[in-house]
């Protein structure tokens, strides 16, 4: 947010939609080669989701650091953007990714090339 000041004296706050530089203000498609720095961005925004946590929170892993369960979380959240950058679409905004998009295409029939009609 920025501060104006007007004629009247008056104070405005501008609003931006985005922290970005305008000039990366656009959506890119992201391949394997900038998957880590996707995943980190993914990892840190679900860090304490507890949905994304449901496999590190269980009662067997009670007895592990958090720090083994940190980079266990990590594994899983890289492995997972690795696939869909395989097997699908990954999509950033921003300098340092400052948002993710994960699109997994396995079952969307029109996406497979050997998909056939009868």
């Amino acid at each position: 947010m920025a501060m104006n000041s007007n004629n009247n004296g008056t104070m405005t706050l501008e609003k931006k939609r985005s922290l970005s530089p305008e000039s990366s203000d656009e959506v890119r498609i992201i391949g394997i080669a900038e998957y880590e720095q996707a995943a980190q961005c993914l990892s840190e925004a679900f860090e304490v989701d507890e949905v994304a946590r449901y496999f590190v929170d269980t009662d067997d892993m009670a007895t592990y650091s958090e720090e083994y369960k940190w980079k266990l979380h990590c594994d899983i959240i890289r492995y997972i953007t690795a696939a869909h950058c395989y097997k699908g679409l990954v999509t950033t905004i921003g300098p340092d990714y400052d948002a993710v998009a994960l699109w997994y295409f396995a079952s969307i029939p029109e996406i497979h090339l050997n998909w056939k009609t009868n």
